[in-house]
């Protein structure tokens, strides 16, 4: 019965569809953009929350994070303003600084920052390239290179540069 309403050029068409879409996303490019990711994002007496920044600052934000996405996280490792890292990631958690640790935060990650401008800094964190003891779960086997690497999980807002005071050089 199933044949009877089947239309073969129909199917072929929907394949060839979906082939063509597979392609162009394969060749765009798009897993090679940066990610930002606020599911960690977080308010502490040190840091802003979104409405304590005013709406300059917010779109001033939003632009920034889209240049970013532009490139890969890596990229932004070897860019400067002036003599200025845009973006820096620490081997560990700041000792000078007015933040804490979020409880929420997994360890064996690696902090970092992006540079907004003079003073402000979007503060996160990335997954290294090798997790120490990460379970198996389903569909994911250990090896990070089933994990995004172009991800940068923002954890604080920082507009006056207290989450790393003395910047390491």
């Amino acid at each position: 019965m199933t044949k009877k309403f089947s239309n073969s050029r129909k199917d072929q068409f929907l394949v060839g569809l979906e082939q063509k879409a597979a392609a162009h996303t394969a060749l765009s490019g798009v897993c090679d953009k940066s990610k930002f990711n606020f599911a960690y994002f977080t308010v502490q007496n040190a840091g802003q929350d979104f409405g304590d920044w005013n709406h300059v600052e917010i779109v001033e934000l939003l632009l920034k994070v889209k240049q970013y996405t532009n490139e890969p996280l890596n990229y932004w490792l070897t860019q400067f303003s002036g003599k200025n890292p845009t973006f820096v990631i620490y081997e560990q958690f700041p000792p000078n600084t007015d933040f804490t640790w979020p409880a929420h935060v997994p360890t064996g990650v690696r902090w970092a920052r992006f540079r907004l401008d003079q003073k402000r800094r979007l503060i996160g964190f990335v997954v290294p390239s090798q997790v120490p003891n990460s379970p198996k779960t389903p569909n994911r086997s250990n090896d990070s290179s089933r994990l995004d690497q172009n991800a940068f999980y923002v954890v604080f807002f920082d507009r006056d540069h207290r989450f790393y005071k003395t910047e390491p050089q």
